[in-house]
């Protein structure tokens, strides 16, 4: 017998018996959003996570020379942008100095129908070579998009219950993974 001075500090336990199933409140199903080879697992079944923590990572090589080739491309895009405009300048220059001299009569209409041709296209150069990076520029998100994905995180905090893959397996992007 313990009087109940020699109770107090220590913990109270109640033990309930009961058959059925004990399911979560919130439960979410993490699956991978793109393919590859598991490099790193940072959990096991039974963890604690809080949201935002890392779960695991998928080989990032693929991602980060996608990111790589189109930023080169990119890249590419904003030197022949510029060599387009400096043709542009070159054209007008052409154009204006056709002009001046057809206005004295020393040049052909020819020569000044010409000019303007090459300055119109040389517009379109600009044009198109702006176009380029615009594009060059949405593929650079979509692969920085794919490229966080390799990364996964908890969405919400709570006990890692069950752990499909190892490390070293590869995970497709799909219903069953």
């Amino acid at each position: 017998k313990f009087a109940a001075a020699d109770l107090i500090g220590l913990p109270l336990r109640a033990v309930v018996s009961a058959s059925g199933k004990i399911r979560a409140k919130t439960s979410v199903d993490v699956s991978a959003s793109t393919t590859g080879k598991v490099v790193k697992l940072a959990v096991d079944e039974g963890d604690r996570v809080e949201r935002g923590q890392f779960l695991m990572q998928i080989d990032p090589t693929t991602a980060e020379t996608s990111v790589r080739q189109i930023e080169a491309s990119l890249g590419s895009a904003r030197a022949t942008l510029d060599l387009q405009r400096a043709n542009l300048q070159q054209a007008q220059q052409e154009y204006d100095r056709q002009r001046a001299l057809a206005e004295k009569n020393l040049t052909s209409q020819e020569l000044l129908q010409k000019s303007k041709t090459a300055l119109e296209v040389q517009k379109l150069q600009v044009v198109a070579a702006e176009q380029d990076i615009s594009r060059f520029e949405a593929m650079r998100k979509s692969a920085l998009h794919e490229l966080s994905k390799v990364n996964m995180h908890a969405d919400i905090p709570g006990v890692i219950v069950k752990r499909n893959i190892e490390e070293g397996e590869n995970v497709f992007v799909g219903a069953f993974n």
